[in-house]
């Protein structure tokens, strides 16, 4: 037996360090030192052309991201590369799938190869569209944050209350501070820290429930921070309250749990993920979980839920298949990765053995689809950096480049920011002159 489990340990650290890696040449060979998409609307910012103070709160879309900015916006200014904030998440990534492997093998005691669900649904290449864009650090961020407040959930005890409202307290704030996609969990997150108050004001810990009661009033009040003087973006039509339109969205966005390549089959999909959570939930329910992981864990479920129905009611006005983008993948992996850590945590090997299958049906088309999407931003990318190192001016390069592709929309502001990035002397930009 510990022959067998050292082998298993083994095998998932090479696969673990191999898709690790090619994450990090995925990066490398396919993301450009140039803007991409909504990176050129902080361009200013980024070199300094503009303060950045203002801008860490600034509204973008229907987000304001303090947290995720200050760290984009400070490690661009210290490396000046936009692939920063790309292999910033690729680390993120590589360092939670290692920190779940570690987990799952004390809890059982041992890995075992359903394991590999971590590697293959985490780190597979059609995480392209936020690898893309350094900016999208900020899903990363979110996934690292609901996940580690997952693990708080599950092993939350009537015995270590305290430490369980400080750990969530911390984190509940921290993902609410990546951007407007994490106030549903962190409003869900916040009803269980009002639940550890009143269990800790049952017990005639007054004092000890201030804490948690501390954060309950701090998510509130950055909640309503979030909304003075918030504005729904001009371009974006009304909130859809459509249920033909937002359910079918919603769905879409659960499915994105196991990558792009699911998008063919999203209502199979949606299932895959949901029907173990419920699985599980209440066989737990019944049977092992304490009162508080209880309560945590459905707090975590109705805020991945409430977040994928926030993005149905945001993009259903846009029309069909609005919920089939590779970027909602990080956003709500989580889901699915609570499936995984409850069988885990409660001996469901069947359940573990499911979810690793279907994350390895999906992971092919994963590679293939990332592989060739990134191919293609490659070759427009290179396409741009020869004309701007030949002297293109501004308006040319962006009447040549910007339409019809990742920076369709972005005119205004590719012709402001080329000239900031050539006096700067960033990426593909540094050695040109017009």
């Amino acid at each position: 037996m510990g022959d067998r489990r050292g082998q298993w340990r083994a095998v998932l650290a090479v696969i673990w360090a191999l898709l690790s890696a090619l994450a990090v040449m995925f990066v490398l060979m396919f993301v450009a030192n140039a803007p991409y998409a909504d990176e050129w609307e902080f361009v200013p910012v980024l070199v300094g052309a503009e303060p950045m103070g203002p801008a860490l709160w600034a509204q973008h879309n229907e987000h304001r991201m303090p947290l995720s900015r200050t760290i984009y916006f400070v490690t661009f200014r210290w490396t000046k590369d936009f692939r920063t904030g790309s292999l910033l998440q690729v680390v993120m990534l590589a360092m939670l799938c290692l920190g779940l492997l570690r987990l799952v093998g004390r809890w059982r005691g041992q890995n075992d190869w359903p394991d590999l669900f971590f590697p293959l649904t985490l780190l597979h290449a059609g995480h392209w569209e936020n690898w893309i864009m350094g900016y999208q650090l900020c899903f990363a961020l979110y996934t690292v944050g609901v996940t580690l407040l997952i693990v708080v959930a599950l092993t939350a005890e009537r015995s270590s209350v305290v430490r369980t409202a400080w750990l969530a307290g911390l984190l509940t704030l921290l993902v609410a501070t990546t951007g407007g996609f994490g106030l549903p969990v962190a409003l869900a997150m916040s009803l269980w820290l009002g639940y550890l108050a009143v269990l800790l004001g049952r017990e005639q810990r007054r004092r000890e429930a201030l804490l948690p009661l501390g954060v309950l009033l701090a998510v509130l009040a950055y909640l309503a921070a979030y909304f003075w003087d918030y504005h729904r973006p001009e371009h974006h039509p009304p909130p859809c309250m459509d249920g033909t339109k937002v359910l079918p969205v919603s769905g879409q966005v659960i499915a994105m749990a196991w990558g792009i390549s699911a998008a063919p089959l999203w209502p199979l999909a949606a299932l895959g993920v949901l029907l173990p959570v419920c699985y599980l939930l209440g066989r737990m329910w019944r049977d092992h979980l304490s009162i508080p992981a209880r309560w945590g864990v459905l707090a975590v479920i109705v805020g991945q839920l409430g977040l994928a129905v926030a993005i149905g009611i945001a993009r259903g006005g846009f029309g069909a298949d609005m919920g089939l983008w590779s970027r909602y993948s990080l956003l709500i992996w989580p889901l699915a990765g609570l499936g995984y850590l409850m069988a885990v945590r409660y001996g469901q090997r069947r359940a573990t053995v499911a979810l690793c299958l279907a994350a390895a049906l999906f992971f092919p088309g994963n590679m293939i689809q990332g592989l060739y999407y990134g191919g293609n931003v490659m070759i427009r990318q290179q396409a741009l950096a020869k004309d701007a190192a030949a002297g293109w001016p501004a308006d040319r390069l962006v009447e040549r480049h910007f339409p019809d592709s990742f920076n369709a929309g972005q005119e205004e502001r590719g012709r402001v920011a080329i000239p900031l990035l050539r006096q700067a002397g960033i990426g593909i930009f540094r050695l040109s002159q017009p």
